[in-house]
């Protein structure tokens, strides 16, 4: 993908090629092929994903992208090395729950997401964590504080999961890493 290709991407409305899978093998085949990277910065990748068969209905391509720049962003954090720590699990709302998927929890204007089950994935990092004066603009296009970076790899998944009627957040203290927190609805089962 060139910028620019990456940059239309953000640009135009995205048509999804949706399909019922299991979120777990999507995560699973990934970190599989994001290990020998991990491994090479000693980073250690620690998984809990406790999701069974929990389908989601899902762009398998575009979701694993987005995931890609979560976990990729998450491994660059640590250059000396550190521990990538992913885990999943199922979460009931019985009631409408207000987030806002560009900001963090404590900074959020808020948005409506359904009751329901979801699946919520925390990507956590032991990298320095993000500085509070750029929290509100990871999700920014452009925005990014890596020598070379290109700023479109958050923004993209951002885009993303919120496709797919889910969120992101991000949760960091000063010198204590960060956590990327996806929400996405289950497919529901009826009959």
């Amino acid at each position: 993908n060139t910028i620019v290709d990456r940059f239309l991407s953000l640009a135009r409305p995205s048509r999804l090629a949706l399909t019922e899978e299991p979120l777990a093998v999507v995560l699973e085949e990934l970190l599989a092929l994001l290990s020998s990277q991990a491994t090479a910065q000693r980073i250690q990748v620690v998984t809990d994903l406790a999701l069974g068969e929990a389908k989601v209905c899902m762009d398998r391509q575009q979701l694993t992208h987005a995931f890609m720049n979560v976990f990729l962003n998450a491994i660059q954090a640590m250059p000396e090395g550190g521990t990538l720590r992913v885990t999943a699990k199922r979460v009931k709302w019985s009631t409408r729950q207000m987030v806002d998927s560009s900001r963090p929890i404590d900074q959020s204007t808020t948005r409506p997401i359904d009751t329901g089950d979801f699946i919520e994935i925390a990507v956590a990092d032991t990298g320095p964590g993000i500085p509070p004066e750029h929290l509100d603009r990871i999700f920014e296009p452009y925005f990014t504080t890596k020598e070379g970076g290109t700023g479109l790899g958050l923004a993209l998944a951002h885009k993303v999961i919120q496709d797919h009627h889910g969120s992101i957040r991000v949760e960091t203290g000063a010198g204590s890493g960060a956590t990327f927190v996806v929400t996405l609805p289950i497919v529901e089962r009826t009959g």
